[in-house]
């Protein structure tokens, strides 16, 4: 929306569930989720994929174009990562996790789900949090975003 320079209408939902069954019934005209969420319906013409948010087209599913091809400059990529209580043995858990992502049954599961698993350090995703957080917070202050 602040990059695209469009207006959109955020219609809340309670759930992916919900968002994506109004979609498909054609009472809401798009949902922005993950790939792993939508594109089983895609593949089953329930769902039509416009654009993948990460800067270039995932190998996974290279037919579906990037929307930075469209919008230059625009990143959204998902990421997800683990978080413990304080006191939890890091460095432990952390290799037990890369084990797990270089598990090639475990990878192919993920790719299946149009999931692009990587790995790292946790100060590598410290990085990652510190330049997100920069970029989203430029976001929010430049469309005036406030939380309610």
């Amino acid at each position: 929306k602040f990059l695209a320079g469009i207006d959109l209408l955020h219609v809340p939902f309670r759930g992916t569930g919900p968002a994506t069954t109004e979609v498909i019934a054609g009472n809401v005209q798009m949902a922005i989720d993950t790939i792993s969420i939508l594109l089983p319906h895609a593949r089953d013409g329930r769902l039509r994929a416009l654009g993948v948010s990460t800067p270039t087209r995932s190998p996974l599913v290279p037919e579906i174009p990037a929307i930075a091809e469209t919008l230059p400059g625009f990143d959204a990529s998902p990421f997800n990562y683990i978080a413990a209580p304080a006191g939890t043995a890091v460095g432990r858990l952390n290799a037990a996790f890369n084990r797990v992502l270089g598990d090639q049954a475990f990878r192919a599961r993920m790719e299946a789900l149009g999931e692009e698993p990587l790995g790292g350090t946790p100060d590598e995703l410290a990085a990652t949090i510190a330049v997100e957080s920069a970029r989203w917070r430029e976001v929010i202050r430049a469309a005036s975003i406030r939380a309610e």
